[in-house]
């Protein structure tokens, strides 16, 4: 008796909408699954190629669609450590670990939306935000949200995470039409990549979230972007790094 009273008390603290909510993210990995596999458009077939102008094409039966090309090809091997391990810190401390997208941030996110009442966060991995960089743009629908997971999961068996990784700091944007960190560095601190500071390294990795927020570096005054950057220098001052052995000979 005592058993099924509390079960009816606890009932009745949780509501319908919170019910169904606990349901569908019970139901996240197999759902996600199933509409991976129906409705996304790439076939099993498709192929990357890298091309020397640092565009990426990708076929998809008969369309190849590419990206956009890069002015300076910047080799990972050439940037800052720090710029590096601030980025993995800030966007995606998974990388190593995930297969292109991670069940347990879009989890995170439903539960924060469904259940807390925040705003519905993207939820998107390094390789996701890459994918949607090099071939989706930026449209808010359900079915380029499995698109950009599905090109994900290609960039992951096909590239390697230093690859991807690369691929990412030479495409990503960083405001004022500056695409890559050649043009962010040279746009913002006038010097080549490789010649980064630590705090410029964080400015840089700081502004992405925002990348329209600031015109320059001296007269940036955005709150969001120095707390970014006070957060990822408090972690990384305190000894703290991110196994970076996967993505090669750094």
């Amino acid at each position: 008796m005592i058993m099924i009273w509390r079960i009816g008390k606890l009932s009745n603290c949780i509501t319908q909408k919170e019910i169904l909510s606990l349901f569908l993210i019970s139901c996240l990995p197999v759902c996600l699954r199933a509409a991976l596999f129906l409705f996304s458009g790439y076939s099993g077939g498709n192929t990357l190629s890298l091309r020397q102008d640092g565009s990426v094409a990708i076929r998809t039966g008969e369309m190849a669609p590419v990206s956009r090309s890069v002015e300076e090809y910047t080799p990972l091997n050439r940037l800052p450590v720090d710029l590096i391990q601030a980025l993995l810190l800030q966007e995606d401390q998974d990388f190593f670990h995930h297969r292109g997208y991670s069940l347990r941030e879009i989890k995170n996110s439903l539960i924060d939306y469904l259940l807390r009442g925040r705003k519905l966060r993207g939820a998107s991995t390094i390789t996701q935000q890459l994918a949607r960089t090099l071939f989706l743009g930026r449209e808010l629908s359900v079915k380029r949200k499995l698109l950009e997971i599905r090109t994900a999961r290609k960039l992951e068996i096909e590239l390697t995470k230093y690859k991807i990784l690369e691929l990412y700091l030479n495409h990503v944007y960083w405001g004022k039409n500056r695409y890559g960190i050649a043009a962010a560095s040279r746009s913002y601190f006038q010097k080549n990549p490789e010649q980064l500071s630590k705090k410029e390294a964080l400015f840089l990795v700081s502004l992405l979230p925002e990348p329209e927020t600031c015109s320059n570096a001296v007269e940036c005054v955005s709150r969001s972007v120095k707390n970014r950057m006070r957060r990822l220098e408090k972690i990384m001052d305190t000894g703290f790094r991110l196994d970076l052995s996967g993505a090669g000979d750094l």
